[in-house]
């Protein structure tokens, strides 16, 4: 999990305002979540202080772990990016799962 940060400087957070819209704590940029994309996979959620906050689905955490699993075998560097990536996954699965976020299968 992690705070959104913004998408015009990519430093601050987004914090809700009373019209509804994400104001960023840096640059003002404003982001109405009706008309934001977001990746299939991301959930996004308010937190109690009104930051808006992303996560993975538990399933893409999942099939992220799954998918490293492929990666060829026998190269210490393509070894150690795929450690990377699996410690992210799980992390990624961890705070997915401790938000409350269903652990489902899409139909």
């Amino acid at each position: 999990m992690s705070t959104m940060t913004c998408r015009d400087c990519g430093i601050g957070p987004y914090g809700a305002q009373p019209s509804g819209l994400f104001l960023c704590d840096h640059c003002g940029h404003l982001l109405d979540l009706d008309t934001a994309w977001f990746e299939p996979a991301e959930v996004v959620v308010v937190d109690t202080d009104g930051s808006l906050l992303h996560f993975l689905s538990p399933y893409a955490c999942l099939t992220w772990m799954d998918d490293i699993r492929d990666l060829p075998t026998g190269d210490w560097a393509l070894a150690m990016e795929a450690l990377g990536q699996f410690k992210r996954a799980a992390q990624e699965l961890e705070a997915a799962l401790r938000a409350g976020l269903p652990y489902t299968i899409p139909a």
